[in-house]
């Protein structure tokens, strides 16, 4: 089984892979309330080799 890590998806196309949870905290802050805009968090099963 390969490594497994998370990575995280806003929706202005912010990307980060395996963010830690600190990491997490500058995305959700750039959320925009009256836009209703999302971050998305995902397991990955194993890093992609690009």
């Amino acid at each position: 089984m390969g490594a497994q890590y998370h990575c995280a998806d806003s929706e202005d196309d912010d990307h980060i892979d395996d963010p830690s949870e600190v990491a997490l905290f500058m995305p959700i802050d750039d959320l925009n309330d009256t836009d209703d805009t999302f971050l998305v968090t995902h397991h990955v099963r194993q890093r992609s080799q690009a």
